[in-house]
Parts: C-alpha cells; structure tokens; sequence
C-alpha cells in the first residue's frame, strides 16, 4: 500500500484514541485559588494570583479617566435581566436537556472532590431569598438524579445566605474529569435550548455614559435656544409717502 494510506490509517487512530482520552479540572478556592489541569497523563497547577500591575491599572490617575471617558462614545450594549422567574425558566428548559444529555455520556463523567459552601449574596433582600429558595429546590431534586447519570464518590454542598453580603462567596474544591467525545455529546444537545433560554431573557435597558448624557443635553439647549429664521414674522415696511 502507498505510504499516505498508512498515514491516514495513523491520524485516524490518534483522532479515535483523542475523543476517548480523559480530561479533568480541580479548583480549589483558597488564597489565592488554585487551578488544576489535566489530560491524560500530563497535570499542570496554576495559582491564581491577582498582578499588581493590575492593580495599579485598575487604580489610574483622575486624568486618565477622564480622557477614557471623553473617547467612550459607543453606548454600551444591554445585559439580560436574570432574576429568580429567570433561573426558574431556565430549570425547566435546560434541566430535561442536561439529564439527556448525561444519559447518552453512560456515566463517564465523574466529580470528585465535590466539597462546596456556598454563601450567597446581593444587594435586594427579596430577590437574594428567591435566588436562595431556587439554589435551594434546585440541589435537592437534581443531585438524585445526577448521582445516578453521574460518577460522584464523596458529595458535599451546603447553601447558606447572607443579606448582608454583597456578593456571593464560595469555599471549599471541585473536580470534574470527562472524556472529550462526552464533551461534544453534552455541548450538542444543549445548544438549541440554551440559546432559545438565553433568547427570551428581559434585555435591561443599555446604561449611557457621562458623556453620552452631557452631549445630549447640550444638543437640546442648543436647539431651544437656536429659532430658525423662517419661523419669524416677517417685519412691516414703512409704505407711507411723503406728501
């Protein structure tokens, strides 16, 4: 056989035998977090540190941003609204796709450690304890279900809430491992879903920059002050000869 036959035989193999292999992430959230990737035999840490040029960027001088937002013209684009009808919606889209989606990686996905606790936060007490109810509902009537499409050795996930948090803050480690063809099955079924969900989110109305607002302003005294000459009456002549 020609030699091209045998390196096509050889791609397809490595391709085959890349669909299969496993891949896996841990994250540990601890100061600083720590992020841990493998695949297959090879396993890389990365401490997640934030920079101090970063920092230092982020601090800037009262002349810089001023400029920045001088330059700033483009209106930014508005965010969808989620809230707690929001994430109730998206239960009930995505939920039946992500359970068949599971079913068809036959238990190749595995979670292990899975030791989370997490404190939620916000600034609207009413919604945070809907978000809470929700996060709440959603654990307990999923994680039957994904014990049983799902490889999870040891869990542990508490929910606790916060009114005075401004923020959600999460403590503890994950892990996931997966196989890569199983990545393609889960990302193929819940595509159409996530995009019709994500479709039929309230858009919030787009936020306008200083700028934007003070070029606004000066566009409309400039056309109350500013009368067209055609709109003016026409002043009488003085049609009185001299006798």
């Amino acid at each position: 056989m020609p030699i091209y036959v045998y390196i096509l035989i050889g791609l397809f193999l490595l391709s085959f035998l890349t669909l299969f292999m496993r891949i896996g992430v841990e994250y540990r959230f601890a100061e600083p977090d720590r992020l841990t990737l493998r695949m297959g035999l090879l396993r890389k840490t990365i401490s997640l540190k934030k920079a101090e040029k970063t920092a230092k960027k982020a601090e800037g001088s009262a002349e810089d941003a001023a400029k920045k937002a001088v330059k700033k013209t483009k209106k930014p684009l508005p965010k969808p609204k989620i809230g707690a009808a929001e994430v109730k919606s998206g239960m009930e889209t995505l939920l039946p796709a992500l359970k068949r989606a599971l079913g068809k990686t036959r238990r190749s996905v595995r979670f292990h450690p899975l030791n989370l606790h997490i404190i939620m936060g916000g600034s609207d007490p009413a919604e945070l304890a809907k978000l809470y109810g929700w996060a709440h509902a959603l654990l307990w009537s999923v994680m039957p279900e994904m014990e049983r499409l799902l490889v999870i050795p040891d869990p542990h996930i508490r929910l606790d809430v916060n009114f005075e948090a401004d923020r959600t803050r999460t403590e503890g480690e994950f892990g996931c491992g997966i196989r890569i063809i199983s990545i393609l099955l889960i990302v193929m079924t819940l595509l159409v879903p996530a995009l019709q969900w994500y479709k039929s989110l309230p858009k919030a109305e787009p936020a306008t920059t200083p700028a934007a607002q003070r070029e606004t302003q000066a566009n409309s005294e400039n056309t109350q002050t500013e009368a067209p000459a055609a709109d003016k009456p026409p002043e009488p002549k003085n049609t009185t000869r001299g006798e």
